[in-house]
């Protein structure tokens, strides 16, 4: 079970990175930090 629950954070987290990393050069116009 303890496999499943790392496996599950791991993808989960690797998913919103991209979208983190990527987001901006894909919609540019949304502008919701500092930077």
């Amino acid at each position: 079970m303890t496999l499943f629950w790392t496996t599950l954070l791991l993808t989960l987290s690797n998913i919103f990175m991209t979208f983190a990393w990527y987001g901006h050069l894909k919609w540019p116009q949304i502008k919701t930090g500092p930077l």
